[in-house]
């Protein structure tokens, strides 16, 4: 409703055709107007019409009520850069708050501490203030001359005209700009929490995504806004995700520190722990469902992690107490022997030495005391290779050589436990660059691990075989096998597949452990083939 003059009766007719045209400035042209458009056309519609040098509209200043901006300054016929002043000491401050206020001349004898009005040679002065819905103080208008002012109450009017027009947009504007300043907020917190943050209708699309969420779906939050999850990252998640929404709107109850599992656009499986909440209207009606999903992934890896280290440690806590119970046996047979043997010695139970069961104990004594060396040497053996402390010396080894010197050393062994042995070698096999030491502990090794775990009348086949880049080295048996459970875990140190240590063709556990790590330190591959029942396939590679 556009205020009506009360003493239009008074103007003459050629005041008229003024106050038609701001009537129909306030009815028509202001209200196409967005609010910076409308104070510019204000201000120059004033200073036109009413034929003034000034023409401003102010607003308080939120932080401080003392001082006031320009919305728009008209200046000389031109829109001027807006500025900011303090209201203590000018026109405005009796205005602000208060009422119309018009100075027709003279208006710096009465404002001699306002600067202002020197500087722009101002002698007349009129201001009118602006009012929110609720009787709240929110600004000015004023126009200003270097002339006294003429038609004084044809201004008051004019003023008070757009007044009312200029003081509904100015709270529009205030309203606005909060609006937008706790949009612009609300938006600010969201994008700087790592986590995935979204809102969705009734449908399941999206009203709002935070932009760590977009940057997962390969989107953008303004781009995300009207489409559903299927349309983002597919119909399976989409499906899945759009049916937790229905149950938040349907039951109106929240679902709280959820696990999902979602794999993202490079094929990754991400652990998600989501909560879906209702958002309701002024009405108690659910119309958004909010969700928040913190990405676990790294958090479920870690607890993995922790829970491996933790197997990983019970298995070596129970590998040492196995290799404890494995070596008192180990130790307390050639040590019985050894006592045992020298006792009678010492005692010369078979009368003076000299005997021939002397020299026979003395045989057992000797090959008791080369089992403990046996032993004390695996042992220091895995020690060294672990700690980086045992030298390699890379030379070509003649891998025929090796094979039949090894075979040479345990060839009694394989005649004692009446197991078949061949031998595999191609004639033109080339020589291996490696430590020749670590060849043969390694080739030792797993022939007398073979020999444990082979019985009367098995085979056991070594060879060695060559291409263009690699020597292979394989060790076959037919033996009892490995269990598939044991295979992982065969080259542990002190670990043994079964864990009597009555058992004959128990050791230490190391022999397997030492190849593993001889291998490595010579920049060589280890693969081991295993079943119960079925025999034991051990090939160790190396580049030539």
């Amino acid at each position: 409703m556009v205020m009506q003059p009360e003493n239009s009766k008074e103007f003459s007719d050629s005041d008229r055709p003024l106050i038609d045209e701001t009537l129909r400035f306030v009815a028509e042209r202001a209200w196409r107007l967005s609010s910076s458009e409308f104070f510019r056309d204000l201000v120059t519609f004033l200073g036109n019409s009413l034929g003034v040098a000034y023409a401003f509209c102010d607003k308080i200043d939120p932080s401080d009520d003392t001082k006031v901006e320009t919305l728009a300054l008209y200046a000389h016929g031109e829109i001027s850069e807006n500025i900011s002043y303090g209201l203590a000491g000018t026109p405005c401050e009796n205005v602000v708050g208060r009422e119309i206020c018009c100075y027709v001349d003279k208006v710096q004898r009465q404002f001699p501490n306002d600067q202002m009005l020197v500087d722009l040679n101002v002698e007349s002065y009129a201001g009118i203030p602006l009012w929110a819905a609720d009787g709240s103080p929110l600004g000015l208008i004023a126009v200003m001359d270097d002339r006294p002012l003429r038609r004084l109450e044809v201004v008051r009017t004019v003023l008070q005209i757009v007044a009312v027009r200029a003081g509904a947009e100015l709270e529009r504007k205030q309203v606005l700009d909060r609006l937008q300043s706790s949009e612009q907020l609300l938006h600010g917190v969201i994008n700087a929490v790592p986590a995935m943050i979204s809102a969705k209708d009734r449908h399941s699309r999206y009203r709002i995504m935070n932009r760590y969420q977009a940057d997962l779906y390969g989107t953008t939050p303004d781009d995300a806004v009207g489409r559903d999850a299927a349309e983002l990252v597919g119909a399976s998640y989409g499906e899945y995700t759009a049916a937790l929404d229905e149950s938040v709107f349907n039951t109106g109850q929240a679902l709280v520190n959820f696990e999902e599992v979602w794999t993202d656009l490079e094929g990754n499986k991400r652990s998600l722990l989501t909560t879906k909440a209702p958002l309701r209207n002024s009405a108690g009606d659910v119309v958004n469902v909010v969700t928040v999903s913190i990405d676990i992934t790294d958090r479920k890896q870690a607890e993995k992690a922790r829970e491996a280290a933790l197997a990983d440690a019970e298995r070596a806590n129970r590998a040492k107490s196995e290799f404890l119970a494995t070596m008192s046996h180990e130790f307390r047979t050639p040590l019985n022997a050894i006592l045992g043997f020298s006792s009678i010695m010492r005692t010369q139970l078979f009368g003076p030495l000299g005997s021939e069961k002397y020299s026979e104990h003395a045989a057992y004594i000797h090959d008791s005391g080369e089992h403990l060396l046996a032993i004390i040497n695996e042992i220091l053996d895995i020690s060294a290779i672990e700690t980086g402390k045992r030298v390699l010396v890379k030379e070509p080894v003649d891998v025929d050589a090796v094979l039949n010197h090894c075979v040479k050393n345990i060839e009694k062994a394989f005649s004692d436990h009446a197991i078949e042995l061949l031998v595999e070698v191609p004639e033109d096999i080339p020589p291996l660059s490696a430590d020749k030491r670590s060849i043969i502990q390694i080739v030792l090794n797993l022939l007398s691990n073979a020999i444990k775990f082979s019985g009367e009348n098995d085979r056991i086949v070594v060879s060695a075989l060559a291409t263009d880049k690699e020597l292979t080295i394989k060790v076959v048996d037919s033996g009892i096998g490995i269990a598939p459970e044991n295979l992982p875990r065969v080259t542990e140190s002190f670990f043994q597949a079964c864990t009597d240590p009555h058992l004959a063709h128990q050791g230490m556990g190391l022999g397997l452990s030492i190849v593993k790590s001889l291998v490595e330190a010579n920049d060589g591959k280890l693969t081991i083939e295993s079943d119960a029942g079925k025999g034991t396939m051990v090939a160790v590679t190396f580049p030539i």
